[in-house]
């Protein structure tokens, strides 16, 4: 492949330069004073930047690289995401965005797939430079681990408002220039139809077929609204404005761009597809992998113009570090508040802000050391859905119970949580060993020279694409879990979650006697289940009285004797 310009080396180490500037800036300027400061910048963070934060940590090097790419190989029934999207950021805002406001947290949970996002610019600059992926990855991992760990939230959000802008800009030069190259967007559109890559002519449930409507809809609604709702990137900037009402525009200002980004990333995939529509790069065996067809657009399709390559590696590393300073920055707020501030209670401010500046380094090095076991999970976004599907999922479950079902009990959810835990990672293990086949719309190689393809899948003449559908996929066997969508991954770890949680819970006698804090329970399932106040004292050593409220034991308590009690604070 070819190597970057001079020109394109400076444009990304320009871009790498300003988010090591920023950090420097916020970290060394005495702006810094306290624990708040460093992780919730001081909660007094702007509407607009803290949204356009959010939809730069949304646009990350695993949806850049792998949505046109599933776009390309089948087709763009992805665009079902957006129903996932709206979704997640309405119930984020009304249903969870009020409870964790009211509460000022710092802490939800953390996220698994920071080691994916890591490696995926290491495998772009692999590609167009002659820097080993060893040192891409150890040179991105350093960087964010350096900005994010000196400058805190208020240098991730300002980096990642820079970084914004450049990615953006590195997507549209792709499409502006791909498109007049092309002929317009016209012959991008009747390419990609004939192609069979704009086709929603079928809507029959298949939970086997990657492009399978309802499965994509359903993933998209559990993966989205439970990395959103207890998402710790999201909550902590959110939760670092100061009233609910900015914590909720900002996240609808995010939601447009989410949007835009979705629609961008489908086109994309389109305008490739447009671009090789006879002469397909995977099958003629210029690429190995199905992720490196955006990538190789680039290089093949813009190599003559100096920058333009760097641009768009400096926009997916620019992804990357936005997504890593967020996560970095989430795990250390995570560690310090629920964990290590318990051994330092007297530890002075100075004090406390350098252990946390300590933590954010630590958990940087360790990320970067788990991203070199990436390659084993496949391809971008499978690795994407299948970690989501096995930790975040169940975890959102939990959450809404604790919101929604205020009878669910601790047994309940820690039961519940393994279980479904455990039965997506045996999924995930069963697809590892036993690969799910490559389920893919068939391409064209009229145009390509001679070739030995060593792909699996098979190529048409360009004029057949039109009447060709994907073979439907009908697994034997254990295979029947192991090879179910990367996309129902996450739906089937929600459900079990709930189900289990539940059923243990009323087994066990729900809540019985148990007082949770009333911040955390709903209004609307306060009613539901006919929750009472009353006056109570909030233990024996005190004297005052607290609000509680109590469920009816009619409607939980098996024994009748005693009730549900809920602590309002």
């Amino acid at each position: 492949m070819t190597s970057f310009s001079v020109i394109d080396c400076l444009v990304l180490i320009v871009m790498l330069a300003i988010s090591i500037a920023i950090s420097i800036y916020y970290g060394c300027t005495g702006r810094q004073v306290t624990n708040e400061d460093f992780l919730m910048g001081g909660r007094k963070m702007g509407v607009i930047p803290v949204a356009i934060s959010l939809v730069a940590s949304f646009v990350s090097p695993s949806t850049i690289m792998g949505l046109p790419s599933e776009v390309y190989f089948r087709g763009s029934m992805l665009i079902a995401t957006v129903i996932g999207t709206i979704s997640s950021a309405i119930i984020t805002a009304e249903l969870f965005l009020p409870l964790y406001h009211r509460a000022k947290l710092t802490s939800v949970n953390t996220i698994p797939w920071l080691a994916v996002i890591l490696y995926i610019p290491a495998v772009m600059l692999k590609s167009l430079s002659d820097l080993s992926e060893t040192w891409s990855i150890l040179i991105s991992g350093l960087i964010v681990t350096f900005y994010t760990s000196i400058g805190g939230l208020k240098a991730v959000v300002w980096t990642d408002v820079i970084q914004f802008a450049i990615i953006f800009a590195g997507l549209l030069a792709i499409i502006i220039k791909g498109t007049f190259e092309i002929g317009g967007v016209s012959t991008v559109l009747q390419r990609s139809i004939d192609g069979k890559r704009i086709d929603f002519s079928n809507f029959k449930f298949n939970p086997y077929m990657p492009n399978d409507f309802w499965s994509i809809a359903l993933g998209s609604i559990v993966l989205f609204t439970g990395s959103s709702c207890t998402g710790q990137i999201t909550i902590q900037r959110t939760c670092s404005l100061s009233t609910l009402a900015k914590a909720k525009k900002s996240l609808y200002c995010a939601l447009i761009g989410f949007l835009i980004a979705t629609f961008i990333y489908v086109y994309i995939g389109l305008l490739i597809f447009a671009y090789y529509y006879t002469c397909d790069p995977f099958v003629s065996s210029k690429i190995s992998r199905v992720d490196e067809i955006v990538q190789f657009y680039i290089i093949d399709s813009m190599k003559n113009i100096k920058g333009l390559p760097g641009l768009f590696v400096a926009s997916i590393c620019s992804a990357s570090l936005s997504s890593l300073s967020s996560g970095v920055n989430a795990i250390a707020a995570i560690l310090w508040e629920d964990v290590i501030s318990k051994f330092f209670e007297k530890a002075t401010r100075k004090k406390s802000l350098l252990i946390i500046k300590l933590i954010a380094a630590t958990v940087g090095l360790l990320i970067t050391t788990v991203a070199f076991c990436v390659p084993l999970l496949g391809n971008i976004l499978e690795a994407f859905f299948t970690l989501a599907g096995a930790a975040i999922c169940p975890i959102f479950a939990v959450f809404l119970m604790g919101v929604l079902f205020p009878f669910v009990n601790t047994k309940g959810a820690i039961v519940s949580l393994i279980s479904s835990a455990f039965v997506c990672s045996v999924i995930n293990i069963g697809a590892i060993i036993n690969k799910r086949p490559f389920i893919a719309l068939q391409t064209s190689t009229d145009s390509c020279d001679d070739f030995n393809s060593t792909s699996d899948l098979t190529s048409l003449p360009f004029s057949a694409l039109r009447n060709h559908t994907i073979p439907i996929y009908e697994p034997k066997g254990l295979n029947r879990l192991f090879h179910i969508s990367q996309f129902m991954v996450p739906v089937l770890g929600f459900t079990l979650t709930v189900v289990i949680g539940v059923i243990v819970s009323i087994l066990t006698g729900c809540n019985r006697s148990t007082k949770i804090d009333l911040k955390t329970v709903n209004p609307f399932a306060a009613k539901l289940f006919r929750l009472r106040s009353v006056k109570e004292k909030i233990n024996e050593r005190d004297s005052s009285e607290a609000e509680v409220i109590i469920l009816s034991s009619k409607n939980c308590d098996k024994t009748g004797d005693e009730n549900l009690k809920f602590l309002k604070v």
